[in-house]
């Protein structure tokens, strides 16, 4: 069994259940919370624990950029969208 701790100031629970499922070909990750913690467990052989713990520390870290790059784009899409659905030439 390995285990992460991760602070819930840095990071946010939607950040880790997209992680949770991206990993979960290789792992079955269990999220739990305690007042200032996110609690991660999953099952994995003592010789990869520690690959996995990089693995999945490396994926939250593309899911919290992926939300971030989501937001920020989120104008400029919908801006293309109502160009596509409109009858408005953009020129």
């Amino acid at each position: 069994m390995a285990k992460l701790d991760l602070s819930k100031s840095e990071y946010e629970f939607d950040s880790l259940v997209k992680m949770a499922h991206r990993m979960g070909p290789f792992f079955s990750i269990e999220i739990k919370s305690n007042e200032n913690s996110w609690l991660l467990d999953w099952e994995v052989e003592a010789e990869f624990a520690d690959e996995s713990i990089q693995r999945i520390r490396n994926e939250v870290y593309e899911q919290i950029i992926r939300d971030k790059i989501s937001t920020e784009t989120k104008p400029i899409r919908d801006l293309i969208f109502a160009a596509a659905f409109s009858n408005i030439e953009i020129k």
